[in-house]
C-alpha cells in the first residue's frame, strides 16, 4: 500500500489533517452499520465519482476487516449500476487489489 497523499498535511497544516482524522474516525465508527459496511459504501461513492485512489485505500482498509473479494466486485457492480464511468474506475481498483 502506498503513503497516505494527506501525510503532507502534517508538515503544513496539522489542523487541517486532525480535522479530517476526527470525521474520518466519527463517520467510520461501529454504530448501526458496521465499519466494514461503511467502508464498502464509501467505495462504491469513490468509484462512481472517478475516485480510484481512494476506492484503493477504502479496500484495502476493508479487506483488514474481512471484506471477500465477492464482497467488494459486489460493491463495484452496485456502482457501475449508479454510473457508467464506475466501470473503468472499478476495473482498476480490482487490478490495485487483486493484481
Amino acid at each position: 500500500m502506498s503513503v497516505n497523499p494527506l501525510d503532507i498535511y502534517g508538515q503544513f497544516d496539522m489542523k487541517v489533517l486532525e480535522s479530517f482524522e476526527n470525521v474520518q474516525d466519527l463517520m467510520l465508527s461501529e454504530g448501526t452499520l458496521s465499519q466494514k459496511l461503511k467502508l464498502l459504501i464509501a467505495m462504491a461513492i469513490d468509484v462512481e465519482h472517478g475516485a480510484q485512489q481512494g476506492a484503493t485505500a477504502s479496500g484495502w482498509r476493508v479487506m483488514k476487516l474481512a471484506a471477500t473479494k465477492d464482497e467488494i466486485v459486489e460493491v463495484l457492480r452496485v456502482a457501475y449500476y449508479r454510473g457508467n464511468r464506475a466501470i473503468f474506475t472499478g476495473a482498476l481498483v480490482l487490478q490495485n487489489l487483486f493484481k
